[in-house]
């Protein structure tokens, strides 16, 4: 006897909110407090409980389940969460007072049925693609704890990996969801930033922040976005890979690949050959003209909003990002003038470009990420930090949207493959994306 269509059966299956979190919390018991205190930096289990029962009473009150009813999501320790303090990864900053209400990104989340499941740990003031933090700790790589996890929403790559919830809320100001969800094999969205509100997002620079997920899948980045950015997602196109047609901005986004990397990448041009898509080359020079200006935007504006902590955080910062800050100091308006000119012609140029192409795409780092040791004794070597940010940092230039999915293969460490499209075509951009992860999950 059938059962009706797919939709009909799955109907059948119900679970509650505390079902879900219950899975998620004996994870997190399992890995231990010395790691869990590593990834998040505050998780409060009982709360978690809490707000998931809250949300089953609804439902049996006669509430319709949200689009992400029981979906389990951490929240960056850079994002307003009411009652709970903003520390931005910085023990200067544990004592400032609660966020006195929800950032709109969370309380849409909120509205959507998700369940918060805690803080998560992020480099100090999210200044760094490295995942390094004195005072919170840091986590091992989810794929090899020798590793760096990447930076700066650290935990939540970290934590999607290991199962603990099913998605993280990030922020991104030059690769900051992009480069720690492809060190851990997982997929990260960068949204163009005007897309989702920014209030209650503890800034690094108002010209580059944007906020995003990381998940497992695209199809869960996608179904977050929607959420994020109170859009309706329209109905997908009937497009194939054999379809696209796509662009590699060369030689930029493949010089200096490592080893993996460059395979991975190879092996990915090669299959979309064999499926028909078209991968062109292109040359945008006014980009690389213009990268050097991102130092720029994100230190100014870093510069702008701590200097008046600036003497109590040089006794907690890395000197690493203390050398950031100070960076600001030496730039003068003219040159500041120069690189807001140059951004506007690179965005000029890209947006251009852009409609010709279904999406460009490129590896998410140029490596893969390096020992723990390694990467803290080249602590104060910032071309160390621009190499991991190297091919990131063009989405943030150009105020487009960019999606990471993992292209290692099974037993390696984790590499990711970059879709980036111009700014406002996220849908687009997404759809691509999720077309590349199923072409790549197919072998």
């Amino acid at each position: 006897m059938s059962l009706g269509n797919t939709k009909a059966r799955c109907s059948r299956v119900l679970l509650r909110a505390q079902d879900r979190v219950a899975r998620n919390i004996d994870r997190v018991i399992d890995i231990g407090p010395e790691e869990a205190s590593k990834i998040f930096t505050n998780f409060d289990a009982d709360e978690v409980v809490r707000s998931a029962a809250r949300l089953d009473k609804a439902v049996r009150r006669g509430k319709e389940r949200g689009p992400l009813f029981g979906t389990t999501i951490s929240i960056k320790d850079l994002i307003d969460e009411e009652g709970k303090v903003t520390t931005a990864g910085c023990s200067y900053y544990c004592a400032n007072p609660p966020a006195a209400k929800d950032a709109p990104s969370i309380q849409r989340l909120k509205a959507s049925g998700a369940v918060l499941f805690g803080r998560t740990n992020t480099s100090q003031l999210a200044y760094s693609g490295m995942g390094i933090n004195p005072d919170f700790g840091t986590p091992g790589n989810a794929i090899d704890p020798s590793r760096i996890p990447g930076g700066s929403s650290t935990g939540a790559a970290v934590g999607v990996a290991l199962g603990l919830f099913d998605a993280g809320l990030g922020s991104d100001t030059g690769g900051s969801i992009r480069i720690p969800a492809a060190f851990n094999g997982v997929c990260g969205f960068k949204p163009t930033a005007r897309t989702v509100p920014m209030k209650g997002l503890f800034p690094l620079s108002r010209d580059y922040d944007s906020i995003g997920p990381l998940g497992g899948s695209i199809e869960l980045c996608t179904q977050i976005y929607r959420v994020l950015s109170g859009q309706v997602r329209p109905p997908r196109s009937n497009r194939k890979i054999g379809d696209l047609r796509l662009a590699l901005i060369d030689p930029y986004v493949t010089e200096g690949l490592d080893k993996q990397v460059g395979e991975d990448f190879e092996r990915v041009l090669n299959r979309l050959g064999e499926k028909g898509a078209k991968v062109e080359k292109v040359t945008i020079p006014e980009i690389v003209d213009a990268i050097w200006v991102n130092e720029i935007f994100i230190y100014n504006d870093g510069y702008a909003f701590h200097k008046k902590h600036l003497e109590g955080l040089k006794r907690c910062l890395i000197p690493e990002s203390v050398s950031y800050l100070l960076e600001a100091q030496k730039r003068t308006p003219a040159e500041v003038e120069e690189a807001r000119q140059l951004r506007a012609k690179a965005i000029e140029s890209f947006e251009r470009i852009a409609p010709h192409y279904d999406a460009f795409i490129s590896p998410t780092c140029r490596t893969v990420a390096p020992p723990i040791s390694e990467a803290t004794a080249a602590m104060n070597a910032s071309h160390f930090v621009i190499k991991v940010a190297h091919n990131t940092m063009i989405g943030n230039m150009v105020d487009g949207c960019a999606a990471t999915i993992p292209m290692q293969e099974p037993g390696k460490l984790g590499t990711g493959l970059m879709v980036l499209g111009a700014g406002g075509s996220d849908w687009e951009t997404l759809e691509v994306a999720a077309l590349l992860e199923d072409l790549l999950k197919s072998h």
